[in-house]
């Protein structure tokens, strides 16, 4: 009779149990997927092998979470296109291989069975995207929506999987090439990037 009633106890400690705490520091790595780059009327750009490796802060409470994620991007030139119509025109030795992001961003997550082992966090968030490789040294203002799935080996550690997709906009200028006056002014227009890809990472809770 003891040993079903311990046994009863123990299974009841494992079910309500929580997994992860209020505080997690997360390391993911992701590889594969795709971003383009889309300059409107000019060219687009279409980068494929994806390496991003990101450290974050995840803030925990209730089923409510934020997260401040750094991270480092690097993809490969698949392909490009130019418009036609399009009045800049890059030589191939203009255009590297390859392009390196630098990352900020701030994110706000809705957490589906939290505090059990297995859970299903999604976010969604802002912020910003350097991306560097020429012809490309921009600044992107980006959001981005995230859905994961959180699974705890121990009590303190767990893995993460999920799929990461991001937007974001720019803005470059150039001479007006129907003004050749002194005062003539830069053209202002806006560049896009897409980019989605899967990531993995492991959880460790602090607090």
């Amino acid at each position: 009779m003891f040993r079903k009633l311990l046994l009863v106890c123990l299974l009841f400690a494992t079910v309500i149990s929580s997994y992860g705490q209020v505080g997690n520091i997360m390391a993911s790595y992701g590889i594969g997927g795709m971003q383009s780059i889309k300059v409107p009327g000019e060219y687009k750009f279409d980068y494929n092998s994806l390496k991003s490796f990101s450290v974050g802060y995840d803030f925990c409470r209730w089923n409510a979470a934020q997260v401040i994620e750094l991270s480092y991007t690097k993809a490969n030139l698949n392909e490009y296109e130019r418009d036609e119509d399009g009045i800049i025109l890059l030589s191939p030795e203009a255009i590297e291989k390859q392009i390196s992001e630098y990352s900020a961003y701030v994110l706000y997550g809705k957490l589906f069975r939290n505090g059990r082992r297995i859970g299903f966090p999604l976010y969604t968030g802002v912020g910003f995207d350097y991306i560097s490789g020429a012809p490309f040294n921009h600044l992107f203002l980006s959001a981005t929506a995230r859905i994961n799935m959180k699974f705890y080996l121990l009590r303190n550690l767990g893995l993460v999987v999920g799929i990461n997709a991001k937007a974001g906009m720019s803005s470059y200028s150039y001479p007006d090439p129907k003004d050749h006056s002194e005062d003539a002014v830069d053209q202002i227009k806006f560049m896009f990037h897409y980019a989605i890809y899967p990531q993995v990472g492991l959880i460790f809770s602090i607090h």
